[in-house]
């Protein structure tokens, strides 16, 4: 008897459907895998099976907005992408053909769009709630949240994040200067990662001298793979870096307070435009 089914979702077994997809050889004929389907209309009770139906393991919040239209849309988006991989689901394998790809979390992604859309001490202190309430969630993750917006702001991540590697290992051969361990040390603070994004993402109308209406819509123009994205990250935020330690008050006894984000951010911006000419010129 062959059984034939149509708009099917996986609540419990991606991680299984995920491992037999990236196999490098058609599996046996005679492999079985154990299903149960479950045909349900009503939305409620699609909610409460999707919350109750696994007791093996703790279900986050994110796993319940994993199949919501939005998700789809970007884990699609993200399968014309190069070299990047969008994970949507805890413990989800690699698409086939994208083994050695970039992983972006949807977790990850959520916080990292939380801070460069102006809110650090959401993206640091309530990263669950991001993915509970809707009016926080579709803030983030709503009809202009594309794909390549996405990889635009996590490159700006990833090259901070190299950038903090790269002075350890620098302190590492004594070779650092009193500024860069001052760099470092605000690296080193918690929280403090994402108060940059949000300081070079108010930048960023100084830096490339436009206004920006609506920053949902930057964009890497020229499509290129990602280590390229970091490397331009890169070379643009060369001459920010020295200004880092003036947004260290941002995180006040290990929590970032929205009032002092804001000043420090406000006041990087500053900076930015007062060394603005003399940055072109460099």
């Amino acid at each position: 008897m062959e059984l034939k089914v149509n708009g099917i979702a996986i609540l419990n077994g991606a991680q299984t459907v995920g491992a037999i997809g990236s196999l490098s050889e058609t599996p046996d004929d005679k492999l079985k895998i154990q299903a149960r389907f479950v045909k349900c209309e009503n939305r409620a009770t699609q909610e409460n099976i999707k919350k109750y139906n696994n007791t093996q393991n703790k279900i986050e919040a994110q796993d319940y907005r994993s199949n919501d239209s939005t998700q789809e849309r970007l884990s699609a988006e993200f399968e014309q992408q190069r070299g990047v991989c969008y994970r949507q689901r805890r413990g989800e394998m690699n698409p086939v053909g994208f083994k050695n790809s970039k992983v972006i979390s949807s977790v990850v992604a959520g916080q990292i769009l939380t801070a460069f859309h102006g809110r650090p001490e959401l993206a640091y202190h309530k990263k669950t709630e991001l993915w509970e309430k809707d009016e926080l969630y579709t803030k983030y993750f709503n009809t202009s949240t594309t794909a390549s917006h996405i990889i635009f702001v996590h490159s700006l991540y990833e090259s901070i994040k190299q950038r903090k590697l790269e002075l350890v290992k620098k302190t590492k051969s004594a070779n650092v200067v009193d500024i860069e361990r001052e760099e470092l040390n605000f690296y080193q603070t918690r929280g403090t990662l994402f108060i940059f994004l949000t300081a070079i993402a108010n930048s960023l109308s100084v830096i490339l001298d436009f206004n920006i209406a609506n920053k949902f819509n930057l964009s890497f123009t020229k499509k290129s793979n990602y280590k390229t994205y970091v490397e331009v990250w890169r070379k643009l935020l060369e001459c920010l870096y020295p200004f880092t330690s003036k947004l260290a008050e941002g995180v006040t006894n290990g929590a970032i307070r929205l009032e002092n984000a804001d000043k420090v951010v406000n006041d990087f911006v500053r900076y930015i435009q007062s060394t603005r000419s003399s940055n072109l010129q460099n």
